[in-house]
């Protein structure tokens, strides 16, 4: 089975970098195109996947409990298909960096991150609680000028911080944010 480190790039069998410590990914292509087989499941012996939050670009948004503390997270794996790709597996790290850094109070926090022991990269992050901007506009359109603004500036004061730190958020939509 070959393995790289998605920060230095080194090539070897073992489950964790000799030369920095990261988690190796496997560079294999699987055909797995549905998160079914996910449900239910324990990561790392630590998050059990409860069930599907939503799809991405690069794969699924699960809501998991955090067996040790009882809290639950959002979940972010990435499709194993999407790791034959050494850049997207850079592009999931470098996101989970950059997230870590962000401390504007309008922006989810990263609390965990890694590779399951059969090859998932996962990122364990803050489980949003509130309405989606999309169900307001549905049920209460249409909206105040006013109260728009307000929620405009926020998202506007989460994504300045965001590119600040070189993230660009990929799939900005009435969905991705919550109220």
């Amino acid at each position: 089975m070959r393995r790289v480190c998605p920060n230095c790039e080194h090539e070897g069998d073992e489950p964790t970098c000799p030369v920095d410590g990261y988690a190796m990914v496997r560079l294999e292509e699987t055909s797995e195109g549905s998160h079914h087989h996910l449900l239910g499941r324990i990561f790392e012996e630590q998050y059990q996947i409860l069930k599907l939050l939503g799809t991405g670009g690069m794969g699924w948004v699960f809501e998991a409990k955090n067996l040790k503390t009882e809290q639950l997270v959002a979940l972010k794996v990435m499709r194993r298909s999407e790791e034959a790709d050494l850049a997207r597996v850079k592009r999931f790290y470098a996101e989970v960096r950059m997230t870590r850094q962000l401390t504007q109070p309008h922006t989810l926090r990263v609390f965990d991150f890694g590779s399951s022991k059969d090859g998932y990269l996962y990122m364990a992050m803050e489980l949003l609680q509130g309405q989606p901007m999309s169900d307001l506009v549905i049920l209460e359109a249409p909206l105040e000028p006013r109260r728009v603004a307000r929620i405009l500036q926020q998202v506007c004061y989460a994504l300045a911080e965001a590119h600040e730190h070189g993230l660009v958020h990929r799939d900005l939509k009435p969905e991705n944010i919550f109220l």
